[in-house]
C-alpha cells in the first residue's frame, strides 16, 4: 500500500509518495508546478525543507517536477 502527504510549499503544492516498506529511496517527492517557473534553487529549498521538518529522511531523495 502507497502513502502519502499533500502538502503545500510556499507557492507550490508538493506530494510525498512513500512505499509499503519505509526506506528513502522508495520515497518520491512530486512538486506541482503548472506556471513553469520553479528553478533549481526553489527545488534545493524545498527539498531542505521537507528533510527539516521530517517528512523524508534524505536529501537524496527523488524528485518530480510535473506541469
Amino acid at each position: 500500500m502507497e502513502e502519502w502527504y499533500d502538502i503545500k510549499v510556499g507557492d507550490f503544492f508538493v506530494e510525498i509518495k512513500d512505499a509499503s516498506n519505509y526506506f528513502w529511496k522508495e520515497r518520491k517527492i512530486v512538486i506541482h508546478d503548472p506556471a513553469k517557473e520553479i528553478t533549481a534553487a526553489k527545488i534545493v529549498d524545498i527539498v531542505e525543507y521537507l528533510y527539516y521538518e521530517g517528512f523524508i529522511e534524505d536529501r537524496r531523495t527523488q524528485v518530480e517536477v510535473k506541469v
